[in-house]
């Protein structure tokens, strides 16, 4: 017996400590108010998500409000959400509501919807928090009331300012970078099927507008831009190229 129980605690142990899971689950949810969320719509759209399960009970009210009165710290322009989550999705609505609305979190995004299950993010129980931010990434995934709450989020941000600037496949212009990694000198390579207007920046990971490039007119076919930056410091910059053609974006390090 007493073995028995030594394993099942050693079992649960390793668990709780190999939960290895970097990106979110999706899911298809309908909130207490009828609407219907889809979570990797809501982060392609931008958004950070913190989500926080509760019973509801009375020891979930401290780390719920701490992090609903974190989420509230962040202006509507930097797209942070907060979702309360009965655990089991076995509260009804009206009683999560009243719950909420006794602690004060009467802006939460409520759901008692069994498609969000705190089992996709490793160990359940009560707190569990966790932020998801808009490139997908779990950011944070407490089950205590740990510091780093506003860290996560901040972090989910900063990401989410560059969302616009996702790297990929520019179809049309065949947009590319050589070499990458960039020393001092590169090539901007792209290919135009029409007379266009151009224009090209360069920009870092906060969003920020670091190099402007060129901006007029070009002709049909092959174009190389030489760039230089040597004014620029190591690390990850996107180029991104906006045209009457298309609009698109690639990633690029410096790295000396």
């Amino acid at each position: 017996m007493k073995k028995a129980l030594l394993l099942n605690l050693l079992f649960l142990f390793i668990g709780a400590f190999t939960y290895g899971q970097t990106t979110a689950t999706d899911f298809t949810a309908t909130d207490c108010s009828g609407t219907e969320y889809n979570l990797f719509n809501e982060l392609d759209d931008g958004k950070t998500i913190v989500i926080s399960w509760v019973m509801p009970c009375f020891s979930c009210i401290g780390p719920a409000v701490a992090a609903y009165s974190t989420v509230q710290g962040y202006s509507s322009g930097d797209n942070v959400i907060f979702y309360l989550v009965d655990d089991y999705a076995n509260t009804s609505c009206q009683t999560l509501n009243i719950w909420a609305e006794d602690n004060s979190m009467i802006q939460a995004t409520k759901f008692s919807d069994n498609t969000i299950d705190m089992n996709d993010y490793g160990t359940p129980g009560m707190p569990k928090v966790v932020v998801i931010g808009c490139d997908r990434e779990i950011l944070y995934n407490s089950n205590s009331q740990e510091s780093g709450l506003a860290d996560a989020i901040d972090q989910s941000v900063a990401n989410c300012a560059t969302s616009s600037f996702t790297e990929n496949t520019f179809q049309k212009l065949d947009l590319n970078v050589w070499p990458n990694p960039v020393n001092n000198n590169a090539l901007i390579k792209y290919n135009l099927s029409a007379n266009t207007g151009i224009s090209i920046n360069i920009y870092n990971l906060l969003g920020e507008n670091v190099k402007s490039v060129i901006n007029n007119e070009q002709q049909v076919g092959e174009q190389n831009i030489p760039i230089n930056t040597n004014d620029l410091p190591n690390g990850i910059y996107f180029i991104k190229l906006n045209s009457t053609i298309d609009s698109r974006t690639i990633k690029f390090t410096i790295n000396r």
